[in-house]
């Protein structure tokens, strides 16, 4: 399968829908099913490569060297949140804590910041 246009940065398996999340250079997000290796869902927004990815019941959340975090609704197909801080620097990794409510991401600048996935804040 020729996935993507760019390298593929990095990629997660969310078992729970059958599904494979990859994410590119290419400032892509695609989610392909695990048994046909069917594209079923693309996502753009970022404007710097994706760096990392990571998914959790309905969710995706990125990070990008456009130093930003973005969580993305597998149910409604779209960005429900744009995070970015002031001084975020390149975001190298994210986590998505469904029972702790919280996002997580790790960045360039060797910091560690978090945001409340209700409210984005």
């Amino acid at each position: 399968i020729n996935a993507h246009d760019e390298k593929i940065t990095s990629l997660n398996v969310n078992l729970d829908h059958n599904i494979i999340i990859t994410t590119s250079s290419d400032k892509t997000v695609k989610v392909w099913n695990y048994t046909t290796g069917e594209c079923v869902r693309e996502f753009k927004g970022h404007t710097g490569p994706i760096t990392c990815c990571h998914t959790a019941g309905n969710l995706i959340v990125t990070g990008s060297s456009d130093a930003s975090v973005r969580v993305w609704s597998l149910e409604h197909g779209k960005a429900l949140y744009f995070l970015r801080e002031k001084n975020l620097s390149e975001v190298s990794s994210v986590l998505l804590g469904i029972k702790s409510g919280l996002v997580i991401a790790g960045s360039y600048d060797s910091a560690i910041r978090a945001w409340e996935l209700n409210s984005g804040k």
